[in-house]
């Protein structure tokens, strides 16, 4: 067989490779923090006006604070609003993220798979359509971000739910994908083409979070904990998408040789 006779099949490949500057598009990892910094901000200054209760009174130069104290109360309400909005927007962009990456990553790989049986190699061709398979069945379910914002926003609770499935989702993802890579690799190196020059361990290195452990947490702290959760969720996706821009553009540079 020539290599044109996969033309079609590696350009499909490019394809969606290119598409990851839709889809892989970073989440501010700064963003769960902001109603947080709100808050504090609105508090710092309430608590401002109490620091000075010794003077009140004394004199005209020392009046009842009341621009900063009712200032920093609408910085505090504020807070408090926008920290809820952020996170109903965050189940959104997390779910919507993972879905259109992960709807990408397939069509991906089975591109790989039909390219691999027109360059002969029908045994590795068949292991990769059915690792995707097996990926597909691990990662069904409902992740709707419409409906999970909705739900979240109807019974708080249940950002904590929407935390476990986006560590789940990026573990299960991460680790077909590995799985992939490294026999993507070990058939390279057999053919003399060197292989991927990068660390396929990488992509499938999220750390499991410890789901009861971090809601534990959160109670003891009345929810700050889980803004910390939600920075580590967004940090993760974010490393996700950053390990498979290195990876992809190996990968076409090294198929592209069999």
């Amino acid at each position: 067989m020539t290599r044109d006779d996969a033309s079609y099949e590696f350009e499909m490949i490019r394809r969606y490779i290119d598409k990851r500057r839709e889809t892989d598009q970073e989440i501010p990892e700064w963003l769960p923090l902001l109603g947080f910094i709100l808050v504090i901000a609105g508090l710092l200054s309430m608590i401002s006006t109490f620091l000075t209760l010794p003077f009140w009174g004394m004199s005209p130069t020392f009046p009842f604070p009341f621009t900063l104290f009712f200032t920093g109360m609408a910085i505090l309400i504020s807070g408090v609003i926008i920290g809820a909005l952020i996170f109903l927007y965050l189940v959104y962009v997390w779910l919507d993220r993972i879905n259109k990456h992960f709807d990408r990553v397939r069509n991906l790989y089975r591109n790989l798979a039909l390219y691999l049986e027109k360059k002969g190699f029908q045994d590795l061709s068949r292991w990769v359509d059915n690792e995707v398979r097996e990926m597909e069945y691990k990662l069904s379910g409902e992740r709707s971000p419409v409906l999970w914002a909705i739900l979240v926003f109807i019974l708080n609770i249940l950002i904590w739910y929407v935390l476990h499935m986006v560590n789940d989702s990026l573990i299960k993802l991460g680790a077909s994908e590995k799985n992939i890579l490294t026999r993507i690799d070990k058939k390279l190196r057999e053919e003399g083409l060197g292989g991927l020059e990068v660390d396929i361990e990488e992509i499938g290195r999220i750390e499991k979070r410890d789901t009861i452990l971090y809601i534990i947490l959160s109670i003891i702290t009345i929810g700050l904990f889980t803004i910390y959760w939600a920075y580590l969720a967004t940090k993760d996706i974010n490393k996700h998408f950053q390990d498979h821009s290195r990876i992809e553009d190996q990968l076409l540079a090294a198929i592209e040789k069999l």
